[in-house]
């Protein structure tokens, strides 16, 4: 009874909570990372929930569409009665079947990826379109008066940071602080409840004049409740297109991290129609890997701006080198036909770089 009960619940969590988590998780950036976990929790537990079977619905229309309009049906195991059948075996304290398991697993693992890449591109999409078109107001407002977000700038602007003049409530006499904003915390009810200052600066009176104190330590942590008001000063900076090509870096990162998990997946998945023995998909997977390192290395440092004519070239013969061996994987050639080539390829690069270095 445990695992029927802890069966179910795991299930329960992919199909109507994770999705919604997903979107939530990738709505709320940015500018609202803090509102993730506002509220209480039965109010996030509904809000994901209506989330989840929202997207679950949108997917599968989307699928439908596709069915009606090009004639393509995207998961032909995966119907009513094959769903209500693995439900009923697992409400009955049971695995299903090692044949319904060869029949579904890679439909129902292929749709469970899809659902979860889509609840994580619409909620990225809609945090973007929220934040052009600003449909939905968030109740946080503070990390846009915080880190400008709203801020209007120049084309060839951006926010850098903020400085914040604080006036605080004291038992000796108000006192002024002045220091740049590095982060804050709020309330459940988004109200705000300490302001963390770097570089922070204590302005006294002293007769006419104001005398200004540096304050020892990193950072200065404020609590809401004794400041009278705060003053916002943004300063701005010129952009820069390092940051912008650092921001394309990291995505082909992510890009190649999720396109190696699907070549270590393929090797456990039956497609005898694409490649039809077992060892043929390891080294698919292997060779692809490699290629593929070299290949992002080549690109990512010609996003940055670091990559050298010889790099360039080096990475060139390894590609070509790699890619001879799809000749046999693919069965457009025998192993020791392919493995001639390889060979033949080796030694004629061997020459000519002995040639080269004999001319110089």
């Amino acid at each position: 009874m445990e695992f029927n009960i802890a069966l179910s619940t795991i299930i329960y969590l992919l199909i109507f909570l994770l999705p919604g988590f997903l979107f939530r998780n990738f709505y709320h950036r940015s500018a609202h990372k803090k509102q993730f976990n506002n509220g209480n929790l039965f109010e996030r537990f509904l809000t994901t929930l209506l989330l989840s079977i929202s997207i679950i619905s949108l997917l599968l229309i989307i699928y439908k569409a596709v069915d009606y309009f090009f004639g393509f049906e995207v998961y032909q195991s995966i119907s009513y009665s094959s769903i209500a059948n693995i439900i009923n075996t697992i409400g009955d304290n049971k695995l299903p079947e090692e044949t319904e398991i060869n029949e579904l697993y890679l439909d129902f693992s292929t749709f469970f990826a899809s659902l979860y890449f889509f609840s994580a591109v619409t909620g990225f999409l809609s945090y973007f379109i929220n934040n052009e078109l600003n449909i939905f107001k968030y109740s946080n407002y503070w990390e846009n008066l915080f880190y400008g977000y709203n801020l209007r700038t120049n084309s060839n602007e951006k926010h850098a940071y903020t400085i914040a003049d604080v006036l605080v409530e004291n038992t000796s006499g108000n006192r002024l602080y002045r220091g740049r904003v590095e982060d804050y915390f709020i309330t459940k009810e988004n109200k705000l409840d300490t302001l963390i200052l770097s570089n922070a600066l204590r302005f006294k009176k002293n007769g006419s004049k104001v005398e200004e104190k540096k304050i020892p330590g990193h950072i200065l942590c404020l609590k809401y409740e004794n400041i009278i008001n705060i003053n916002l000063t943004n300063i701005k900076e010129k952009k820069s297109n390092i940051r912008y090509f650092q921001k394309i870096s990291q995505a082909l990162a992510i890009l190649f991290t999720l396109v190696i998990i699907g070549l270590v997946v393929l090797i456990f998945l039956d497609i005898e129609n694409f490649i039809d023995l077992w060892y043929k998909k390891i080294a698919f997977s292997f060779i692809s890997i490699l290629l593929l390192g070299v290949i992002y290395s080549v690109v990512n440092n010609k996003i940055l701006g670091e990559l050298k004519i010889k790099l360039f070239k080096d990475n060139l013969i390894v590609i070509i080198f790699l890619s001879i061996s799809y000749l046999w994987i693919f069965n457009l050639l025998s192993f020791w036909l392919t493995f001639s080539i390889s060979f033949g390829y080796l030694m004629l690069l061997t020459f000519l770089k002995s040639s080269s270095k004999k001319n110089k």
